[in-house]
């Protein structure tokens, strides 16, 4: 039976007390609610002290209270259910927080894309409207990212021929973008110099960009894309956009990709008070093959040494240790890498079974190394 909406408004309510105390003074104290605990002998408590930013102490009102050093901040709860914070262990936060503010195409109910021409024309026209001062017009939307189905320039030029338009793919691994965002973007009838960046971006049979990009060549765009929006633009959405997850409950993320300019903002929102979601971040790029180039090694130990607290911290690299998820970006591979690839046709009959093999030998053990990162 599905809760009602006032029952999950209660649950998620209270799972947000979890995010915005540590940014308190002193203790908070809940009583009089439904704690779930964690510990099997104890599983539900009725109050619980938070103090520094930590669980103190969990029990009965009475228990809880003698423990208080009575400058607390007191919250019934009024028999709401507590859990601790949910940690989401993959997000992309600021192609997330881009998402939230741009109009949404594609929803459980209907998607709205290039089967319905007039309609989506008519709602990009609209939302670039009421956003005047947007220097991007952001849109998300369902569309084919492998030749000869992906979509032109056309459409998003009919809608909005003046502004750049971005249209994030809702499987994120792939871009619909209108003629003045290809300019911004310096991709042009020539060449990209990045051979990976270059590979995924589809052009017709002159050799023109036709406006759909995908996996490296995201990267491309989301430089001009983030050289154009204003710092203070950028703060606005990430802290809705964290605010939002809050709203389901989370309160931690592992965030999958990140520069030094992104997680810098993660720590300017900490520092005003307006962060309230711990971030984890893996210093990288979608689908980018990194080359350790002096610049990129500067980065990353920038990142790494400043950037290392409960809130904001950067200690993760993310790899790709198979070939690309995209059968046109594997297409691009040479012969040679696409034969070296973990994901090779020819491993295909025993790929599946070496899987398995592997993690029925190391399922303890990877289990036990998660947990203890996942603990702290």
């Amino acid at each position: 039976m599905k809760p009602s909406l006032h029952a999950q408004q209660k649950v998620l309510l209270s799972l947000m007390l979890f995010a915005v105390a540590p940014l308190a003074l002193g203790d908070t104290l809940l009583t009089h609610g439904h704690i779930f605990t964690g510990n099997p002998k104890a599983p539900w408590a009725q109050a619980v002290l938070i103090r520094d930013g930590r669980i103190a102490a969990v029990g009965t009102d009475q228990e809880v209270k003698k423990l208080s050093r009575g400058k607390d901040e007191t919250l019934d709860v009024q028999g709401r259910t507590v859990i601790p914070g949910i940690i989401d262990s993959h997000v992309h936060l600021l192609f997330g927080a881009y998402a939230l503010h741009a109009l949404n195409l594609t929803t459980p109910q209907r998607s709205i894309n290039v089967r319905n021409p007039d309609e989506l024309v008519a709602r990009l026209k609209a939302y670039a409207a009421e956003h005047p001062k947007d220097p991007i017009v952001l849109a998300r939307a369902d569309f084919s990212a492998a030749p000869p189905s992906t979509p032109t320039t056309e459409l998003l030029d009919r809608a909005v021929p003046g502004r750049p338009v971005v249209v994030h793919n809702s499987s994120e691994h792939s871009l619909w973008v209108n003629s003045a965002a290809l300019k911004l973007a310096g991709i042009t009838d020539y060449p990209l110099a990045d051979s990976a960046e270059e590979r995924g971006v589809i052009r017709n049979a002159s050799g023109q960009p036709t406006g759909t990009l995908i996996e490296a060549a995201m990267e491309a765009m989301e430089r001009a894309v983030d050289a154009q929006l204003p710092v203070e633009s950028k703060l606005e959405m990430v802290a809705a956009a964290t605010r939002y997850l809050n709203s389901f409950g989370i309160t931690s993320i592992v965030n999958a990709t990140g520069s030094l300019s992104e997680i810098g903002l993660y720590a300017t929102l900490h520092e005003r008070g307006q962060l309230t979601v711990r971030t984890r971040t893996a210093f990288g790029s979608v689908a980018v093959p990194h080359r350790l180039t002096a610049q990129f090694l500067s980065e990353l130990e920038q990142a790494r040494t400043r950037y290392h607290d409960e809130w904001v911290s950067a200690n993760l690299v993310k790899f790709f240790p198979s070939n690309p998820a995209s059968p046109v970006a594997y297409a691009k591979l040479t012969e040679e890498r696409r034969n070296a690839s973990a994901g090779a046709p020819k491993y295909y009959d025993k790929g599946f079974d070496a899987d398995v093999e592997w993690w029925l030998k190391n399922e303890a053990a990877v289990t036990k190394r998660w947990l203890e990162w996942a603990r702290g």
